[in-house]
C-alpha cells in the first residue's frame, strides 16, 4: 500500500468517527464503537471562516467540516463559471454543522447547503430541516446510494462519499492471499503458530461492539426495526437468524483468551496484530492509520462470507450534500448537488482526499487501479445497510452492547440475552418516544 496516500485519509477517517459518535452518543450512554471521538462539547466555539450570509441574496452559503475547504474551494471556480451562481464557503467542525443548520436555518441565517452522515437524513427530514431533492436520472448512484437518502418515498440530499468496514491482513502472515470465507478464518485460529495461552489470537473482530455486531446478527435476519428501519414497534433483534448468528458470535470468544470480553479488547488486539502476531482484523478505517505506521506489511479485502454462505453486512458510513429546508434558494442549491455529484466533482473528491465517491463511474475506474484500501471499501459496499433514521435508533448502542455482553460472556443463554435486550428496548421506546 502507499503510506503517503493512505494517510491522507485519516481526517476523513476521524471526522467521520466523530459524526458516528454524535449518532451514537444521543442518549446511548456507553455504546459507542471503537475509534469513535467525543462530540465537541456543547458550548464550544465554532471554529469557522467567515459567517453564514443571509439567504435570499443570490449567493449560496455552503457549510464544510474544516478539511473540504481545499476541495470546495476547488470545485467553486468551475461551479461559478458554469451556472453563474456565487458560492460563499463557509468551515465548521462537524458537531458544530448539526447545530448550525437547525438553529441558525431557522434564524434565517443559516447555510444553504451543507453535509450531514447518512443516519441523519431519517431525523432531519422528519423535523423538515432539510428540503427534498430529487436526484439526477443518469445512473450516477447505485440503488443502494438512492436508498441512503429516502425517506417515505422523497429523497433528501445525495450521497457524496460512503465507507463501510473491511477486513485488513497482515500479507507476510497470509501470502497466499486474505481469507475468503469464515471457515478459513476457523482453519486458520486451529494453527498453532496462533496459540497464545490455550487461546487463538489468529483473528479478531469487536463483535460485541454493536457496530460490529450488527454486521453479523443482519447477514443472519435479524434485524433492529422492521419496514427497513421505519417500524420501530416491529424488533428483530431476537429472531432466530439473530439467535444463530449470536451463537456463532460467542463460538468466536470460546477461542479467543479471556481478555477479548473486555470493551477495551479491540486495543489489545490491534496490538498483536500490528507487531506480526494476529493475522486478520475486521475493522474499521479509523484503525488505518496506526495499522500503516506500525510497519507491517498491510493489506485490505472484503470481509469473509459467512458459514450460512451469506455477505457480512456492515453499516454504512459517509456523508450526504444535504439542502437546508430554511434556504431561499433551494433551486439554485439543487443545481450545486448535480454539480458535486456529478463524474468531475467526485473524481476530484477522489484525486484530492482519497474518499471514496458515488459517482458508479468513478468507482469503476478506481477498481481499475491499485488502491487496495479503496477497492476493499468498494467490495464491501454492496453489502453494507443504512442505520435507521428514526430517533429510536439512539438507544441502539447501549442496549445491544449489553445484550452481547450477556449471551458471549454466558451470563445468559443467547435466547435470553436477545429477549432481554429486545424487551429493554421495547419498554425505553414506549416511555420514551410514545
Amino acid at each position: 500500500m502507499n503510506k503517503t496516500r493512505y494517510l491522507h485519509r485519516i481526517a476523513i477517517i476521524l471526522s467521520f468517527a466523530l459524526v458516528l459518535s454524535l449518532t451514537a452518543c444521543a442518549g446511548a450512554g456507553t455504546g459507542t464503537t471503537p475509534g469513535d471521538s467525543p462530540p465537541p462539547a456543547a458550548n464550544e466555539a465554532p471554529a469557522a471562516q467567515g459567517e453564514p450570509t443571509p439567504a435570499g441574496d443570490g449567493m449560496l452559503t455552503v457549510m464544510v467540516p474544516n478539511n473540504y475547504l481545499p476541495y470546495m474551494e476547488a470545485v467553486k471556480a468551475g461551479f461559478e463559471e458554469e451556472t453563474g451562481i456565487m458560492l460563499d464557503i463557509v468551515e465548521r467542525e462537524d458537531g458544530n454543522i448539526l447545530e448550525t443548520l437547525q438553529l441558525d436555518g431557522a434564524a434565517g441565517i443559516g447555510p444553504d447547503v451543507t453535509i450531514l452522515p447518512p443516519d441523519r437524513i431519517g431525523q432531519f427530514a422528519a423535523q423538515e430541516t432539510i428540503a427534498r431533492y430529487t436526484l439526477p436520472d443518469d445512473g450516477r448512484f447505485s440503488d443502494s446510494d438512492i436508498l441512503l437518502v429516502t425517506v417515505g418515498g422523497d429523497t433528501y440530499g445525495a450521497l457524496m462519499q460512503s465507507d463501510c468496514m473491511i477486513m485488513f491482513y497482515n500479507k507476510d502472515l497470509l501470502p497466499d492471499g486474505p481469507p475468503r470465507t469464515f471457515a478459513e478464518l476457523e482453519a486458520l485460529s486451529d494453527d498453532p503458530f496462533y496459540s497464545e495461552d490455550g487461546a487463538s489470537i489468529a483473528f479478531y473482530t469487536a463483535f460485541m461492539a454493536p457496530f460490529q455486531g450488527y454486521g453479523m446478527i443482519a447477514a443472519y435476519g435479524g434485524y433492529l426495526f422492521g419496514d427497513n428501519g421505519t417500524n420501530s414497534d416491529d424488533i428483530g433483534l431476537n429472531n432466530s437468524g439473530a439467535v444463530e448468528a449470536v451463537e456463532y458470535m460467542k463460538s468466536w470468544y470460546d477461542r479467543w483468551p479471556a481478555g477479548y470480553l473486555d470493551s477495551q479488547a479491540y486495543l489489545l488486539a490491534n496490538e498483536r496484530f500490528t507487531t506480526g502476531r494476529t493475522a486478520a482484523l475486521i475493522s474499521g478505517l479509523w484503525d488505518a492509520e496506526g495499522f500503516l505506521e506500525s510497519g507491517i506489511n498491510l493489506g485490505a479485502a472484503k470481509i469473509p462470507t459467512l458459514p450460512n454462505g451469506s455477505e457480512y453486512m456492515p453499516f454504512i458510513g459517509g456523508r450526504v450534500w444535504v439542502i437546508s429546508n430554511f434556504s431561499n434558494e433551494k433551486d439554485n442549491a439543487a443545481k450545486l448537488l448535480d454539480y458535486l455529484t456529478n463524474e468531475s466533482s467526485q473524481q476530484l473528491l477522489y484525486d484530492m482526499r482519497n474518499e471514496i465517491p458515488t459517482h458508479v463511474t468513478v468507482r469503476e475506474n478506481i477498481l481499475k487501479g491499485d488502491d487496495e484500501l479503496v477497492k476493499a471499501v468498494i467490495a464491501q459496499l454492496p453489502f453494507a445497510i443504512p442505520s435507521s433514521g428514526l430517533p429510536e435508533m439512539a438507544e441502539f448502542w447501549t442496549i445491544v452492547y449489553d445484550m452481547l455482553f450477556d449471551a458471549v460472556s454466558g451470563s445468559r443463554s443467547v435466547q435470553d440475552a436477545l429477549d432481554f435486550g429486545v424487551q429493554t428496548y421495547k419498554e425505553i421506546i414506549e416511555q420514551k418516544y410514545r
